[in-house]
């Protein structure tokens, strides 16, 4: 147990002397903690998806907003099931051209 944290500490001052932390965060996420990711990545668009993965789809649904991502922010609405409020951010990326946005607003 000692051993894995003390490589995660090095992985993580690796990370931060290389490019920041967003590489971390990326490393967190895909290996399967959302939660940890979250609190490390400072894109909110890539903090959005950690917090949905993570199940926090308040916490997304306020990350995409700040992101203007308005596909991923219609499905965290609908995951909160605020689906008007997802129909409108479909209605958004649809009107920016996305077909999936279209296809979910339908």
């Amino acid at each position: 147990m000692r051993v894995l944290a003390l490589i995660a500490v090095a992985a993580f001052a690796f990370s931060v002397a290389m490019g920041g932390a967003a590489p971390f965060g990326r490393l967190l996420l895909a290996a399967g903690l959302p939660g940890l990711a979250a609190r490390v990545l400072n894109d909110p668009n890539w903090r959005g998806v950690a917090f949905y993965r993570a199940g926090n789809y308040d916490a997304a649904a306020a990350a995409f907003d700040e992101a203007r991502d308005f596909y991923n922010l219609g499905n965290a609405e609908t995951s909160r099931g605020r689906h008007a409020a997802a129909l409108e951010a479909f209605d958004l990326a649809g009107s920016q051209g996305d077909p999936d946005a279209r296809a979910n607003f339908d």
